[in-house]
């Protein structure tokens, strides 16, 4: 009863971390678009003859958010590794042990079974431990590193509202006619 419990949580914990890596993945995507946008934004900053002193703060902070988001970012990457259970030749060896080591008792198999598996729950107990505190870990990481995003787009929503009408230049905006039969259409 007790091994079992302990197995299952050791596997929802590896199943979370699942969910935990694609959460990142999403997470790295949106930043990514951010990225481009942030790089719209500036080359229409470029564009500009004047530049207010709005235009250099709204983008100022866009950027501080991008890179704040993406100190927040690194972290979950290039965390500790999730710790897994032993290989099953290291396994094998200590069950091998256990028996050299209580071969000479009256209830050695009862002994060697009841050795073995508390070595399993105490090994399931410490990765299953070590797995969690890594898990929520990069989730308030990854929660931080939103919120940076949200900001982030508060400010290059601001910085587009400002820079893109300065931006707009009337010479690049073209004039269309729809043409029928190859006479003028007015309506």
């Amino acid at each position: 009863m007790r091994f079992e419990h302990f197995k299952e949580l050791y596997y929802k914990e590896l199943e979370r971390k699942e969910v935990v890596t694609s959460r990142l993945q999403w997470t790295i995507s949106i930043f990514i678009i951010l990225i481009g946008a942030n790089l719209y934004c500036l080359n229409l900053l470029f564009k500009l003859e004047v530049i207010q002193w709005a235009m250099i703060l709204l983008y100022g902070c866009t950027t501080l958010g991008l890179v704040v988001s993406a100190v927040f970012l690194a972290i979950p990457l290039w965390a500790k590794k999730v710790k897994y259970l032993p290989l099953p030749q290291e396994l094998n060896n200590y069950f091998k042990t256990l028996v050299s080591h209580y071969q000479n008792e009256v209830e050695k198999e009862e002994l060697v079974q009841t050795a073995y598996q508390d070595y399993l729950i105490d090994t399931y107990v410490s990765c299953t431990e070590f797995n969690t505190k890594l898990n929520d870990s990069k989730n308030k990481m990854i929660s931080m590193s939103n919120v940076a995003m949200i900001i982030c787009s508060v400010f290059l929503l601001l910085a587009f509202v400002v820079i893109a009408p300065a931006a707009a230049n009337k010479d690049d905006i073209y004039k269309v006619e729809i043409i029928k039969g190859g006479e003028k259409v007015n309506e």
